[in-house]
């Protein structure tokens, strides 16, 4: 029974993180904020969480530019990672999901 929880938590993660990283694509790069300079990546935004009923999920997105090789950014291209959270049974898991952003 533990691990029908776990797969199904892991399901609603991955679809949870689908969902978040099809929200920044279709808004595009102009809609997210402004990652750090190279090399830095960016940083995870303190985490939001979903309405109910999945509540013990929550969000966070970091926002990165993407490097050429020559520590350069690539104009209009962000590499965007989303962190599902959530806890069961009182410990905590995460999953990350990433893609790339580009200018419409």
């Amino acid at each position: 029974l533990a691990s029908f929880g776990s797969s199904q938590d892991i399901t609603v993660a991955s679809l949870k993180g689908q969902q978040k990283l099809e929200e920044a694509k279709r808004n595009g790069v102009n809609s997210l904020p402004g990652p750090p300079p190279l090399p830095a990546k960016g940083t995870f935004s303190t985490p939001a969480a979903f309405p109910s009923p999945d509540e013990r999920f929550s969000w966070s997105m970091a926002i990165s530019y993407v490097d050429d090789g020559t520590n350069t950014a690539i104009d209009g291209l962000r590499e965007v990672i989303v962190r599902i959270t959530w806890s069961r049974f009182g410990r905590g898991y995460s999953e990350d999901f990433t893609t790339y952003v580009s200018r419409h």
